[in-house]
């Protein structure tokens, strides 16, 4: 499994469009081979005054198509993106390699409706 990051900073103002937006986006790329989930986070730590920090977490089964999506893929979407959003938001990316995991359920879902 490879987990892929992507950390959205963007104006406060454009939150709700942005979020909007943001769910049809992760429908899309979740859609692509070898994509098995994303996860949308909001960490706790403080940015900027008027901006917000969202983190996806997408699991991947390969990196082969990790490199498959950001050969064929990412560009676009990043576009779309910048098209729409403009100067509102920035992106960084980074790859994850997994090591391991220690005490998941068996039935993750169980966890995430808590």
């Amino acid at each position: 499994m490879i987990g892929y990051e992507e950390n959205f900073i963007l104006d406060e103002d454009v939150k709700v469009e942005f979020a909007g937006f943001l769910t049809g986006y992760l429908e899309r790329i979740t859609k692509h081979k070898g994509f098995q989930y994303a996860a949308w986070f909001f960490p706790t730590d403080k940015v900027q005054t008027g901006k917000i920090c969202w983190t996806i977490h997408f699991s991947i089964d390969s990196m082969d198509n990790l490199k498959n999506y950001l050969s064929n893929e990412a560009i676009k979407n990043q576009n779309e993106l910048k098209s729409k959003f403009n100067e509102k938001f920035s992106l960084n990316t980074r790859t994850l390699n997994l090591l391991g995991i220690y005490g998941l359920p068996e039935n993750i879902n169980s966890v995430i409706e808590k």
